[in-house]
């Protein structure tokens, strides 16, 4: 389990994940998900967590610090001291990809965890951000359908959700303390039946 430092820094994120997508109907955010859209998901994560901690603190996008990170994906800061006291890098992995193609998306996780690990700073909490879309159905074809087959009312995944969660959860517990998995959104949009999970892993140094 998560405690200290990194329990603190991950309560404002872990709280704003179960909201960050509220906004968005159903096919808005299918659309989001369906271009790999990991910089739209943390904007509105990071909209989300700002409204949580402002005043006293701000989450950011791009920032670096001399000696601690550069261009972390999200950080967060006291707004007086400019003291950071969370950096996140994120990652998205489609579901269709996580069982079969590991050898495809691990190498790029594994690279952020690196990043992560050499912050110098051991009371600095560095967390990895995972994004995973899982479309069950589609009633129209992508522009990436690996993992989906036709079927008689359009395409369906190859792999459950659950199969896939496994996999994603077993990488990340070898990795760091993962938080519980946050179920964004379960639903049917017109285009499709669609599940967006997150997953916030404190990385140990």
């Amino acid at each position: 389990m998560m405690d200290g430092p990194g329990q603190r820094a991950a309560v404002p994120f872990l709280r704003a994940l179960t909201h960050c997508t509220d906004h968005l109907d159903d096919l808005e955010l299918f659309e989001v998900c369906t271009r790999g859209g990991e910089a739209e998901l943390n904007d509105l994560l990071r909209h989300a967590t700002n409204r949580i901690v402002r005043p006293g603190q701000i989450v950011q996008r791009e920032q670096s610090r001399r000696g601690l990170i550069a261009r972390a994906d999200l950080t967060l800061t006291d707004t007086g001291s400019g003291m950071l006291w969370a950096v996140i890098e994120s990652k998205m992995v489609y579901s269709t990809d996580a069982v079969d193609a590991q050898g495809m998306w691990g190498p790029k996780f594994a690279k952020d965890v690196a990043k992560l690990t050499r912050i110098p700073d051991p009371n600095l909490p560095g967390f990895l951000l995972t994004w995973m879309p899982h479309f069950a159905t589609l009633r129209r074809p992508l522009r990436y359908m690996r993992g989906h087959s036709a079927d008689g009312n359009g395409f369906a995944a190859r792999r459950t959700v659950d199969e896939a969660r496994a996999a994603v959860e077993g990488w990340l517990d070898t990795h760091g303390v993962r938080a519980p998995r946050v179920t964004i959104r379960e639903a049917d949009s017109t285009d499709g039946h669609f599940t967006l999970d997150a997953y916030l892993t404190l990385i140990p140094r």
